[in-house]
């Protein structure tokens, strides 16, 4: 054990430091800021003024600036810690210079402990703030730090006496000069005489000095000095076991046994011989600025410290309130300057797998879909799998095909007027070269056995389709080679074989000169940061089998997921979308523009390459491809999916939503209605807020007059339509994947800001005269299915009663009223986070 005197950085713009941590032994040190230790889990021993102290779960307490201390723990134990800048205060506050805190919960019996839960609330939500990091983040910790800190004034402190002070200053320059003379000193043969001789006190003073303020005996505390220098020397060089205890004070090798073994229960040889292996992890530690803590599961400590963060009726008694951001603009309605709209949005829609649409819940979904919205395709995976029962081989081990499943499917769709967009795959499994699967219901995703059967497969799929529904509805259809072939997860071959899976593929459909075919379906990460497109393309040049059109995938996660599923064997295929499983490798983009950013990149790709593409389609995208994101069910979504349509509008011949329900099974389908499935229902059929910002954007007319960041203005004849949205970004700890401050009730604290949004557009060139205008208000209280089923009880199950409630009380809310207009309308309207409003103008 060693006392140190600890240098904490902090600087007039950061005034303090915030620290979780898991304390294994931190040694006697002091430093000149105040420090409040709050315990999140476990029990610590402090160690403060000649007293030791238990610190259970929940503890607060505060050391004071130069108040000498240690705290031990174990691997279970793990504790918040704010260090505040002493210096800085005192020139905000010069009093506190002249004032001692006494703040230790553990002093106080149950019935008290209520009474420091303004101290816990607080620090919780300091750290939600700093890991948050909104813009002026930085502002609002201050404003948090002072008003702990008048907090802190008000109730725990005292005046500090005069003849303590000046002992204490006294007191703190005798046990600098004593241990950084250790320090210096500790290889030599020093002795407790020496030191009292150099400090002009006599030995039995100073014996007593050291038992009395550091808690040791001055030889137990020389050896913990000697024994943490005798550490690095047995972890990080070569020398023997003698040489180490002669470098480091020890008089013998058997001094050094006894001493260490004391100290850490193995002798040197033993120590050094189970480190050697685990050399990493003990580098790790030691590369800390701050040595003997123990590591952490970040998502784990934020857990333990956010269930005590306030509620929302007491964030409003300690924290910034929410500001309403103001924005106007005039515009002017230039009858013939608008710009026709095509609304490829609408053009694709899709499900999971393709026996998943011949379930009941699934076809009742989606006739209510194209009732409700209407979209002209449909894209699946799994047209071969084997539940399709498609590719069989007789006994002489010749193919045969069965289509009664994909008459089945292509009939239900063409029934509601959906046109297939089939995605071909994945292999059946007596074509599969390999074993390789991904889904809880298996695919193959492996190179085919035999490349010729492969596309017997595929022209005997594609003649059986022609001689049912006929060549001229058949060359309507789309058809996409394979799903994500740059993500070995969905692709065990390589490039160079996806590249001649393709060309054998692309030499079958160019038998039916007008049926469309494309691919490769690539992920995000692929086209913003590989050359894989790039490369597809110049194969195609090279051999003559240049696609009818480019498809690709938008998810907006950074590198680290798109790396995970290239490693040997992808993800495993009993991988659940958990949170848990998910922090492992998924971190998502800060960029509020990704769709926009990958759109662009994927044309000037093709553009770039010479290539003559006469169509780009994305064919999958979402806020993220996690099938338990708890916000896809949240209002957040709506919001996001008017925003990105409206930014990305026409920009590509369709932009596929992933997916129309939350019936997938990918994954085993879960018994809670609201798990952040992707889809736009849940798997029983409630519609989500997202479901309703489809709907409202099919409202919007033929031509755009305008948009801009948070509205669309469109016309249909002489009909206005004026979408407004609120789109607030996720926080920077969510795009991690630290799902510690969401929970399963309460999914709206993962936001950059909560600040409501007033927008007033001045609307010039209107025909004079009176309008009906139909509004139609999207947010939480109106059309938000899931925080309705939050307000109802948050049952698990649900009855059909049930359902039913919940679907009718989960609409937006609709008001008609009747304006004068004379060539200006000013219209005027406040946005909670999330919002989504229309306003249908017809004069009458």
């Amino acid at each position: 054990m060693k006392t140190t005197y600890e240098v904490i950085t902090t600087n007039r713009y950061t005034p303090f430091r915030l620290l979780l941590h898991r304390p294994n032994h931190v040694q006697m040190h002091w430093h000149e800021n105040l420090e409040i230790i709050f315990v999140l889990k476990g029990t610590i021993e402090l160690f403060r003024q000649q007293e030791r102290h238990l610190l259970h779960e929940s503890a607060i307490t505060v050391i004071n600036s130069k108040e000498v201390h240690s705290i031990s723990g174990d691997e279970n134990s793990l504790i918040l810690a704010l260090q505040v800048s002493h210096s800085y205060i005192e020139e905000q506050f010069t009093v506190i210079k002249e004032l001692q805190f006494h703040c230790d919960s553990y002093l106080y019996d149950h019935q008290h402990q209520i009474e420091f839960d303004p101290i816990r609330q607080m620090l919780a939500y300091m750290m939600l703030t700093y890991t948050k990091q909104a813009l002026g983040y930085e502002l609002e910790l201050k404003g948090l730090l002072f008003r702990l800190m008048a907090y802190l004034v008000k109730y725990y402190s005292k005046p500090l006496q005069g003849k303590d002070a000046s002992s204490d200053v006294k007191f703190m320059d005798r046990l600098l000069a004593i241990t950084e003379f250790i320090q210096h000193n500790y290889a030599k043969p020093i002795s407790l005489t020496e030191i009292a001789e150099q400090e002009f006190l006599s030995v039995h003073y100073l014996s007593r000095f050291f038992q009395k303020f550091l808690g040791t005996t001055f030889s137990q505390y020389l050896n913990g000095v000697r024994l943490e220098h005798a550490l690095d020397e047995l972890n990080y060089s070569d020398l023997t076991i003698t040489q180490v205890a002669l470098n480091n004070g020890f008089p013998s090798i058997k001094s050094f046994n006894k001493v260490f073994k004391e100290f850490y229960g193995a002798t040197p040889r033993e120590y050094r011989a189970k480190r050697a292996g685990d050399m990493s992890a003990y580098a790790n530690a030691r590369a800390s600025k701050t040595p003997n803590y123990l590591e952490m599961n970040q998502q784990d400590a934020f857990k333990e410290l956010f269930k005590y963060l306030p509620s929302e009726s007491q964030e409003s008694n300690f924290i910034m309130q929410d500001k309403m951001v103001v924005k106007t603009e005039s515009i002017h309605l230039d009858v013939n300057n608008s710009t026709p709209l095509m609304h490829t949005w609408r053009k694709l829609t899709s499900i999971g797998k393709a026996k998943e649409g011949l379930f009941g819940e699934v076809q009742r979904q989606l006739i209510q879909l194209q009732k409700d919205i209407g979209f002209s395709y449909i894209r699946f995976h799994g047209i071969f799998d084997d539940e399709m029962m498609v590719y069989h081989e007789n006994g002489r081990g010749e193919p045969y095909y069965l289509f009664t499943y994909v008459d089945q499917l292509f009939d239900f769709f063409l029934s509601i007027g959906l046109k297939p967009f089939i995605e071909l795959g994945f292999m059946p499994s007596k074509l599969a070269s390999g074993d390789a699967t991904i889904f809880v219901k298996k695919s193959n995703v492996s190179y085919p056995n035999q490349l010729t059967r492969w596309m017997g497969l595929v022209e005997a799929l594609m003649d059986h389709c022609i001689e049912r529904y006929g060549v001229e509805e058949v060359t309507t259809w789309y058809v996409e080679v394979w799903n994500e072939p740059d993500v070995i997860s969905f692709w065990s071959g390589t490039q160079e074989q996806y590249f001649t899976f393709y060309q054998a593929t692309h030499e079958v459909i160019r038998k039916y000169p007008k049926l469309r075919m494309g691919g490769p379906s690539l992920l995000s990460p692929t086209i913003l940061n590989d050359t894989w497109l790039q490369d597809f393309l110049y194969f195609c040049m090279q051999n003559h089998c240049l696609p009818d059109f480019i498809s690709f995938h938008s998810y907006p996660f950074d590198q680290i997921f798109y790396d995970a599923m290239q490693l040997d064997g992808g993800m495993s295929e009993e991988f659940v979308w958990t949170a848990e499983e998910m922090s492992k490798y998924w971190t998502l983009s800060a960029a509020e523009d990704y769709l926009s950013q990958v759109i662009v990149k994927a044309r000037d790709i093709v553009v770039e390459s010479g290539a003559n593409i006469k169509e780009i389609h994305l064919t999958e995208w979402n806020s993220s491809g996690n099938q338990r994101d708890l916000i896809h069910d949240t209002c957040y979504q709506s919001a996001y999916i008017v925003k990105n349509v409206i930014d990305t509008i026409d920009q590509v011949d369709s932009l596929c939503y992933w997916t129309s329900t939350d019936f997938l099974e990918e994954f085993l389908v879960p018994n809670q209605v609201f798990h952040g499935g992707l889809g736009l229902m849940t798997n029983n059929g409630i519609e989500k807020a997202a479901y309703h910002a489809y709907q409202m954007l099919a409202k919007l007319g033929s031509e755009m007059i305008q948009r801009g960041e948070n509205y669309c203005i469109t016309r249909q004849g002489n009909e206005i339509q004026v979408l407004l949205f609120h789109y607030v970004h996720t926080d920077a700890l969510y795009r991690r994947n630290d799902v510690s401050h969401l929970n399963e009730y309460d999914r709206y604290r993962i936001f950059k800001h909560n600040d409501p949004l007033e927008l007033t557009l001045e609307l010039l060139g209107l025909a004079p005269g009176s309008y009906q205008i139909r509004k139609t208000v999207l947010n939480r209280q109106w059309g938000s299915s899931y925080d309705h089923w939050v307000d109802m009880g948050h049952p698990v199950h649900l009855h059909s009663e049930d359902i039913s409630y919940l679907r009718s009380v989960s609409l937006p809310k609709r008001e008609i009223f009747v304006q004068l207009i004379d060539q200006q309308f000013n219209l005027k309207a406040e946005l909670s986070p999330h919002e989504v409003q229309l306003y249908e103008m017809k004069r009458i």
